[in-house]
């Protein structure tokens, strides 16, 4: 598993970092917190970043 932080999450998804806070806020079984890095920063899975890509994508189409 592969981790990324906030920063990272929300340039994947096109948003910004605290749209990708609140989202984890209100759907942890979508975007769980996954650790801290040294510094104090949130990371994700980047796993869990593209199923929500997908789902997305899917969506629109």
């Amino acid at each position: 598993m592969t981790l990324i932080d906030t920063e990272s999450a929300a340039l994947m998804l096109g948003t910004t970092p605290n749209a990708v806070r609140i989202y984890a806020c209100r759907y942890p079984e979508r975007l769980p917190r996954r650790d801290r890095d040294a510094h104090g920063r949130t990371l994700y899975a980047i796993e869990d970043v593209e199923a929500i890509l997908a789902t997305r994508r899917n969506q629109a189409a």
